[in-house]
């Protein structure tokens, strides 16, 4: 039994189970129709997040300081694609931003000529 469960049941909480293969292999295999998951769940590569049949979620990654965003963090006047999102905005120094800025426009030119850039996200 893993550690997780067994101090859910010390703690007192029942009906307790371990997903078999996790939440990823969850997500994957239950059609959201008769899944128990509500939300999206945070996966550590360009997706950010990810919903059932492991489709990407509605967050991105702030290029400035690699926090998840939301599509309400990307209203905020502080946000700037490939540059700074409300939790990083104030932080940044000038120089910080200009450099992002000018990442942000090599990724934009390469996308119109159809090629990739280096740091251009897979997802």
């Amino acid at each position: 039994m893993k550690k997780q469960v067994f101090f859910l049941e010390k703690k007192g909480f029942k009906n307790v189970y371990q997903l078999k293969g996790g939440i990823i292999n969850y997500l994957n295999k239950v059609k959201k129709r008769n899944s128990l998951w509500n939300g999206e769940c945070y996966v550590f590569d360009n997706r950010v997040s990810i919903k059932h049949g492991l489709i990407p979620g509605s967050f991105s990654m702030c290029s400035g300081c690699r926090k998840p965003i939301s599509k309400k963090d990307k209203k905020s006047k502080k946000y700037e694609e490939g540059v700074s999102c409300p939790n990083c905005h104030d932080s940044l120094t000038t120089t910080q931003k200009d450099r992002f800025r000018m990442r942000q426009k090599q990724i934009n030119l390469a996308k119109k000529t159809g090629k990739r850039h280096i740091f251009q996200k897979e997802y």
